[in-house]
């Protein structure tokens, strides 16, 4: 699906379900995507977020089972909770600059193996890498930063080995 005209916002539940979509190009006026736009939205292996794009709401991309990698552009600055919770595929993923959060089960449940969290980051929230079974490494720019209890919890069994760098 290619989202064509002046389009600030994809509102809340828009595509939720649309398991048919594979392939979204969204327009370059988009500044926003609200709570569960592309919720289960299963088959979904790419989507192009535009550069302006600033906001990416709640559980927007939960259950996208098939989004292997998502390049996420600088100009975002709030992923909302659970934003890319249960895409059990997404083995890629860059947090750019200027994110200070990582909400609760904003990763949960996905193919991550490593990942590296930018020195702006200062928070990470209850549950954000749950049941990531495959993450081996994380690595933390930030000098000061919370990380909640449980965020990285019920990973598999037995335990993998994960590495956290702290490099500040």
């Amino acid at each position: 699906i290619n989202i064509l005209g002046n389009i600030a916002g994809i509102s809340d539940r828009m595509f939720s379900g649309c398991s048919n979509l594979s392939v979204v190009q969204l327009p370059n006026s988009l500044k926003r995507i609200e709570s569960y736009a592309f919720e289960n939205c299963t088959n979904i292996r790419m989507i192009a977020l535009p550069n302006g794009l600033s906001n990416i709401g709640d559980y927007a991309f939960k259950n996208c089972k098939s989004l292997k990698s998502i390049t996420i552009p600088n100009s975002v600055n709030s992923i909302g909770e659970g934003a890319f919770a249960e895409c059990v595929a997404l083995t890629s993923i860059n947090i750019p600059d200027g994110i200070t959060r990582l909400e609760k089960d904003v990763l949960r449940n996905t193919g991550l193996v490593s990942i590296e969290i930018p020195v702006s980051v200062n928070y990470i929230g209850t549950f954000a890498f749950r049941d990531c079974e495959s993450l081996t490494e994380v690595r933390i720019l930030s000098p000061d930063f919370t990380i909640e209890v449980n965020s990285f919890t019920n990973m598999a069994a037995p335990v993998p080995t994960m590495t956290i760098y702290v490099v500040n």
